[in-house]
């Protein structure tokens, strides 16, 4: 009987010793996942003021994020990959929309970062008086109807650029935009 309960004790000991390894490997990620929301969160924030800037500075939007690189804006190329990202696209994870008109109304998706680096949802700058970011979820990006949809973005943009809106134009916007044909 000795070795029985011995055996007993042995095992339920190994037990809670797994299962506080096991709690404070889940805490470890965890922590490093908020961490990486925050830094991805700042990053985008950070272009979104770079974004801010420019348009006060020149009266205009940049053409791209490469833009505000090559004027001097921003330094720190880096951040253009954001932490979540494995495998970034031409060493970039955020989508922007260009230049859009100086009345685009200041809910419209203005930057995101790339599909499918958090699932289920995006990082996603708003044209605003001040960078605005957020994390929104890939169903609300989508719906339909809602102020955070791509497709109402697309919409708000289209009606500032009016009659001066190109077609090419209106094919990048489509494709920023996620609008099928």
């Amino acid at each position: 009987m000795g070795l029985s309960r011995r055996l007993i004790v042995w095992i339920c000991v190994s037990c809670v010793l797994l299962l506080l390894v096991l709690a404070a490997v889940h805490a470890f990620r965890s922590g490093r996942a908020r961490v990486r929301r925050v830094a991805s969160h700042a990053n985008l924030h950070s272009w979104g003021g770079a974004i801010l800037f420019y348009r006060r500075m020149k009266g205009e939007y940049p053409g791209s994020l490469q833009t505000l690189i090559d004027v001097g804006i921003v330094d720190d190329c880096p951040s253009l990959v954001d932490p979540f990202d494995q495998a970034p696209a031409a060493g970039a994870s955020y989508a922007y929309v260009g230049p859009i008109p100086e009345d685009t109304p200041q809910w419209t998706i203005i930057a995101y970062t790339r599909k499918g680096m958090v699932p289920g949802e995006r990082l996603v700058l708003w044209n605003d008086r001040k960078p605005s970011v957020d994390w929104v979820s890939e169903a609300d990006l989508h719906a339909p109807e809602g102020r955070v949809s791509l497709g109402k973005s697309y919409e708000a943009v289209v009606a500032a650029f009016g009659e001066v809106l190109t077609p090419e134009r209106d094919a990048e916007l489509r494709q920023f935009y996620e609008i099928e044909d």
